[in-house]
């Protein structure tokens, strides 16, 4: 047994030390790609590559503006999801693919996302709160200028006043 163990070991040394660049480097990038091959990809995916993968797809349609939350859900529940983009005359979405080792990940995916938009719903939007702000400041502004305005004609009207009490002094003194 031992001497056909040394008699392996010496073949391999012989067959390798004879081999020339270009077979090694073939036996290299074979070594590589079978490596490669082990590796099990996680997270984004194309859908075909989702689907090879295992059984049970799970689908659901995301918002183009909210493609990133669900994305960044999934990754946090370690979830492979694969996006489809659709052009619809609603309003372009996403049909979003994804498969969990168990249900209570992806239980867990779609509770989160829904409790988002549920609460992302009853939240101002920013665009909306900057609105209204500029249209306080712009009120605040206004009044701020009629009280200015008020102010100097105030002070207007009290030197005309004085003026014309001047004038008619000078006449009454006359």
């Amino acid at each position: 047994m031992q001497e056909a163990v040394e008699q392996g070991t010496i073949r391999f040394a012989v067959t390798t030390a004879s081999l020339s660049g270009f077979a090694l480097l073939k036996g290299c990038q074979a070594y590589l790609e079978m490596r490669r091959k082990g590796k099990i990809k996680h997270g984004y995916m194309t859908v075909d590559e989702l689907i090879k993968k295992d059984q049970g797809v799970s689908t659901i349609d995301v918002a183009k503006e909210k493609i990133l939350d669900f994305a960044n859900i999934a990754e946090k529940y370690g979830v492979d999801y694969a996006a489809r983009y659709l052009s619809d005359p609603e309003g372009p979405r996403y049909i979003v693919f994804f498969k969990a080792k168990d249900k209570d990940a992806i239980e867990a995916i779609v509770r989160e996302y829904t409790a988002e938009m549920l609460h992302e719903k009853d939240r101002p939007k920013v665009r909306e709160k900057l609105q209204k702000d500029r249209k306080k400041v712009k009120q605040t502004e206004l009044q701020k200028n009629k009280q200015l305005q008020r102010s100097k004609k105030g002070k207007e009207l009290g030197k005309i006043a004085g003026k014309v009490k001047k004038v008619i002094r000078r006449e009454i003194v006359r």
